[in-house]
């Protein structure tokens, strides 16, 4: 969420770059998620 509000307050004229934020962002909480349940389920095993 830093990221996305670096870029937003940063470069706000170039709406291009704030996309860019905005979807890191999303993708980093979708990653982390599926990659915790990957290693969590490796400890149970």
């Amino acid at each position: 969420m830093q990221n996305s509000k670096l870029a937003t307050t940063s470069f706000h004229d170039f709406a291009m770059a704030t996309v860019t934020g905005a979807i890191f962002s999303v993708w980093h909480n979708i990653s982390r998620s599926i990659i915790a349940n990957i290693f969590a389920n490796m400890n149970n095993k």
